[in-house]
């Protein structure tokens, strides 16, 4: 349990610090590095920018979100590594991006391959957290857990 949360931690510090690092090396300019822009971006809304005017709702769903998974990560630990990995990866994404919402109002994205909505760090830990998680229940179910 103490790894698995030192981990959230690190993973949110990893998210944290990129947003601030765009915040000032890309506030008056994008950078071309190929297949990949770094853009700023403010997104008021949810995954991809829908719900541009559900700001509370989102950071009200986001604590909920975060509180439910944290108890879960210390009150009854996941077993498989593929579940506990997607859980760490979640709370860290959820967190990242809250704590924006919470302090900005507005999530900071930064990653643009222009094919695709803008991006940052923590919405990869969300996505690889699903991934592994629903690897980890895969397996759980059609394996025993191994």
């Amino acid at each position: 349990m103490v790894r698995s949360t030192a981990l959230v931690g690190l993973f949110f510090i990893l998210d944290q610090a990129s947003k601030l690092w765009a915040s000032k090396a890309l506030a008056f300019e994008s950078r071309d590095l190929g297949l990949l822009s770094l853009t700023l971006v403010h997104n008021r809304g949810a995954a991809f920018g829908l719900g541009q005017n559900l700001g509370s709702l989102i950071l009200f769903l986001s604590g909920i979100f975060l509180a439910i998974g944290f108890l879960i990560l210390w009150l009854r630990p996941v077993t498989t590594k593929w579940g506990r990995w997607g859980l760490i990866l979640l709370l860290a994404g959820a967190g990242g991006n809250l704590c924006d919402r919470a302090r900005l109002g507005a999530v900071i994205d930064f990653l643009d391959f222009r094919f695709f909505p803008v991006f940052n760090l923590a919405d990869t830990w969300i996505t690889f957290g699903t991934i592994f998680l629903a690897i980890g229940i895969w397996k759980l179910e059609t394996q025993g857990g191994k």
